[in-house]
């Protein structure tokens, strides 16, 4: 009994040691394969609009780019967002911009955006995690942009979400993409969608939960083309009782995030429908951020090429800038 027990030790040993070897090559390849297909974004606070020329082979002939973030309270993931925006409208021509924002906020920044007419900064102090010098100075640029253009060429502000969906978290999803299509319908240009990951992700591997994404892709194939964000620690902000709150986080039980926090790039752009992905039949568990504090993350569970077209990771994260900072 004893040379049996040792027997099936020894077995044991040998299965474990090579599935942590098959992850550690695993991961080893991941990394490898980043450092040499990545577009560094290390010049992250860049403001030149032309910075992102590498993304219109990518998507010019798409009708929807999704711009997605691991949270709704990071400075480097608006900053970036922004910059990809003014990229998309100045060079490729999109004229909509839908944000996971309640239509009636939305149409109020769209009047803003179009005639300069009301107070977008009292509306972005007021609506919790946008709350945002980084999405103010975005606004204020569209203005600028639309303010040379008739009004039929103006750049569009869209909101599609609503307040009175929150109170149904599976079925939210389903109505924000159901709101998005019926004003979508109308302006038939190409739009850029603003939202967490976990709405704009094409799909996620919890059968219980379609995302907006889900229904985005199945209605319009790849036309829909999809960019997630994702970090590895850092601090980012939260709403408590209305008002924002910084935490730290760290995605060290995250081997994915793990992987690549090893990449030489502190931020990095990777197209994930490279024919040589080494992640193309595998799960990626993406950083998922919370709007209220929950903790270190829960990683989201998604799947590349399936559930996003590419990825940009910043290794550390900083909070958004509120409009009412001192600084």
């Amino acid at each position: 009994m004893t040379e049996r027990f040792k027997l099936y030790t020894k077995i044991l040993l040998a299965v474990l040691y090579c599935c942590l070897t098959d992850n550690i090559r695993a991961q080893d390849s991941m990394a490898q394969w980043v450092n040499k297909n990545a577009i560094d974004l290390q010049d992250d606070t860049s403001d030149q609009v032309n910075d992102f020329r590498f993304l219109d082979e990518l998507v010019s002939c798409k009708c929807l780019v999704g711009l997605g973030e691991a949270s709704h309270g990071t400075e480097e993931f608006f900053n970036i967002k922004s910059r990809i925006s003014k990229h998309l409208i100045s060079s490729i021509g999109f004229k909509v911009l839908a944000f996971e924002m309640d239509e009636e906020v939305a149409m109020l920044l769209d009047r803003f955006v179009r005639t300069g007419n009301g107070d977008i900064r009292k509306e972005l102090l007021a609506y919790g995690l946008y709350n945002s010098a980084e999405l103010y100075e975005l606004f204020q640029w569209i203005y600028r942009f639309n303010s040379s253009l008739p009004d039929e060429d103006m750049v569009r502000i869209m909101g599609f979400d609503s307040e009175s969906y929150w109170s149904n978290p599976l079925a939210r999803d389903s109505l924000m993409a159901d709101n998005f299509n019926r004003q979508y319908d109308v302006l038939t240009e190409k739009a850029i969608l603003w939202g967490h990951n976990i709405h704009l992700a094409k799909d996620t591997t919890m059968a219980a939960y379609r995302t907006m994404g889900y229904h985005l892709a199945s209605r319009y194939n790849d036309q829909y083309y999809l960019i997630l964000t994702d970090t590895y620690k850092g601090t980012y902000h939260v709403l408590e009782n209305g008002k924002l709150k910084s935490y730290p986080f760290s995605g060290q039980a995250n081997a994915t995030a793990a992987a690549l926090g090893e990449v030489k790039y502190p931020a990095f752009f990777i197209n994930m429908n490279n024919r040589c992905n080494p992640w193309k039949d595998k799960q990626y568990m993406i950083t998922n951020l919370y709007a209220n504090w929950q903790g270190d993350p829960t990683p989201l569970p998604v799947l590349p090429r399936a559930s996003f077209d590419a990825l940009i990771y910043i290794r550390e994260t900083t909070p958004s800038i509120p409009l009412d900072d001192e600084r």
